[in-house]
């Protein structure tokens, strides 16, 4: 089982992300836009493609959240 999540990682461009839902996940708090934030959940061993997202809200640094490229479309 799968589970499919909408991703954006720069202001005007967004990106499905799907990840298998038995695995252990480690949640991410991902800032898509000032006004609007959304909750994605990436297994914690995933260690491949990263992607630039701002991570709080009044935050004013990027992090890496890195997602695999077989979960990508």
């Amino acid at each position: 089982q799968r589970v499919a999540e909408t991703v954006v990682v720069q202001p005007e461009r967004q990106r499905r992300v799907v990840s298998p839902a038995e695995y252990e996940s480690v949640a991410e708090e991902v800032l898509v836009q000032p006004e609007q934030r959304r909750i994605v959940n990436f297994p914690a061993t995933y260690q491949t493609v990263a992607r630039r997202v701002l991570v709080r809200e009044g935050s004013s640094r990027w992090r890496q959240v890195r997602v695999p490229r077989h979960c990508r479309f």
